[in-house]
This record gives structure tokens, C-alpha cells and sequence, in this order.
């Protein structure tokens, strides 16, 4: 259980961006978009992932976490794709057992906090690509393409 969010949706904007001031740098802007995206994806969902009052039970036996799920979401380098490129926002390995609780399970319903925070990530990365993209193509364009 993971979820991955991309840059999409801005091709005119991109391919303005590209022409003026090349794929490198570009890349380099993506990166930096969604690595701003991705710290207030694990913010936002940190607090909304229960945690037990005993660790020591957590998981089962043999195969018990070091960390509480909240304090073990790990965050994928920068990976490029056609499209900008992604991260990659799961629960570590110890705590495989975090999928029973977002996709439910006999016991409990489903939580959907990750599902959820993909739903926000591809909001805040609309706003902020938007903005940054501007940014840049409005700073080279007012430097002569340079």
C-alpha cells in the first residue's frame, strides 16, 4: 500500500518552460515542487494515523515494528517520468500491517488516509506547479530567454 503523485495537466506551460530554459532546469524545478508537495503530504497525514497505547502489540509475533506507523512513512527519491516526475509515500515494511486499517478489513472499516492524501497532494501540486511555473516562465521571459 503506497501512493504516488505526479505533475500533470501543465503540457502548454511546460513545453513554453522547456523551450526557454531546458529540461535540466526544469527537472530541477519539478523536484523541488514535489518535494515541497510531499513534506506537507506526510504532515497532513501523520496525525490522522492511529497509534497504539502499547508498541509491543503492534503487528504480530516474530514481526513487530520498531516505530509506530506515523513516525515510519517513508518518502521515495524523486523518480523522473514523462510527465515531471513522482515520489512515492508509504508505511516502512515493519508496518505492512497499516494496510488492514486503510483498506479495512472483518474488524474495522476502511480508513483511506492515504487514499485521501493523494486527493491532496494533486490539489496542493496543481496550485503550487501552477505558481511555480509561472514564476519561473514570467522570470525568464522578463530576462530576454535567458
Amino acid at each position: 500500500m503506497a501512493f504516488e503523485f505526479e505533475l500533470k495537466g501543465f503540457d502548454e506551460i511546460i513545453q513554453s518552460l522547456e523551450n526557454l530554459c531546458g529540461s535540466e532546469e526544469l527537472l530541477n524545478v519539478n523536484k523541488e515542487i514535489v518535494s515541497e508537495i510531499s513534506e506537507k503530504v506526510v504532515e497532513e497525514i501523520k496525525p490522522k494515523i492511529p497509534e497504539s497505547n502499547d508498541l509491543s502489540k503492534s503487528g504480530n509475533k516474530g514481526n513487530r515494528p520498531s516505530k509506530h506507523t506515523r513516525d515510519a512513512i517513508e518518502v521515495s527519491k524523486f523518480k523522473k517520468s514523462k510527465n515531471g516526475g513522482y515520489v512515492t509515500i508509504k508505511p516502512s515494511a515493519d508496518n505492512w500491517y497499516f494496510s488492514f486499517l486503510e483498506f479495512g478489513g472483518s474488524k474495522h472499516s476502511p480508513l483511506h488516509i492515504f487514499g485521501d492524501a493523494r486527493d491532496y497532494a494533486y490539489k496542493l501540486l496543481d496550485a503550487e506547479g501552477l505558481k511555480q511555473y509561472q514564476q519561473i516562465l514570467q522570470q525568464k521571459l522578463d530576462s530576454g530567454g535567458n
